[in-house]
């Protein structure tokens, strides 16, 4: 999980257990926001899945190019 991430659930957890009115939030709207985070750090690391994937894709073709050219 990313700093990022991991930084947003924390604020999440501690706005849940410390809020002002001495009450815990929506129990819901907490966990749909935890949920939300979660989401997020899954697109996040499939778009690096994705990038490095592309990345081998290209030096693969790239390395068969040129041994079709020898």
């Amino acid at each position: 999980m990313s700093h990022a991430n991991e930084a947003r659930m924390q604020t999440l957890h501690d706005t849940n257990t410390n809020h002002p009115s001495g009450e815990n939030i929506d129990p819901e709207l907490y966990q749909l926001k935890i949920q939300l985070a979660a989401i997020q750090e899954q697109q996040r690391l499939q778009t690096l899945m994705i990038k490095q994937f592309q990345q081998q894709l290209k030096v693969y073709q790239q390395k068969r190019n040129h041994v079709e050219n020898e």
